[in-house]
């Protein structure tokens, strides 16, 4: 089991950071830790569960060791297909609401947030892998030239932020000359080589 998670406060709650598609049984968060100071975590008798069981979005987590409140990860999570079914805002968050039961020497209900970030596992696909550009032979250096969209189902700083065109090869054919290009895609602060 490994640790793959962040958390900060929010308000009255917490949000915990979590990626998707992670391997079932992966611990989420130390529920004990999180929600008792750390000088009293240990001496607390307390007793978590989950409020619901196989609900959405419960289905997604279990609460392993209950008195030491152990969230992990009972299904894995595909935010695409969450996106898809639009269980979450993907325009923004994909964020997943939780009510955990504390048993301890007075009944608690807590509300934490478990937000969902895309990992970068799509490819992004354009509809045709050739297309034809006209460029006027003195277009400027740096000159905008629009492109067929592409899509990409990942979101953040995994989706495209921008393609770049660079010659590839050159190849003369009467009075015409035709260009291949490499697109490169632009994602975050990374580029990768797409299409030529």
């Amino acid at each position: 089991m490994f640790s793959c998670c962040s958390c900060q406060q929010q308000d009255d709650h917490s949000i915990i950071r979590t990626i998707e598609k992670l391997p079932v049984h992966t611990e989420v968060i130390n529920l004990r830790r999180l929600l008792f100071s750390k000088h009293l975590s240990d001496s607390i008798n307390a007793d978590f569960s989950l409020a619901k069981r196989d609900e959405f979005p419960y289905m997604y987590f279990l609460i392993n060791h209950s008195t030491r409140g152990i969230l992990t990860i009972r299904k894995e999570i595909d935010r695409d297909e969450l996106c898809r079914l639009r269980r979450c805002r993907c325009d923004t968050w994909c964020d997943l609401e939780l009510e955990i039961l504390i048993n301890s020497e007075q009944f608690n209900i807590e509300l934490i947030t478990i937000r969902i970030i895309d990992r970068n596992d799509h490819k992004p696909i354009f509809s045709n892998n050739q297309f034809n550009l006209t460029i006027v032979e003195n277009a400027p250096i740096g000159a905008m030239i629009k492109l067929e969209a592409a899509i990409d189902h990942d979101q953040g700083q995994n989706s495209i932020i921008g393609m770049l065109l660079r010659l590839f090869y050159i190849i003369r054919h009467f009075s015409t000359c035709i260009l291949i290009l490499e697109i490169y895609i632009r994602r975050g602060n990374k580029k990768t080589n797409f299409y030529n």
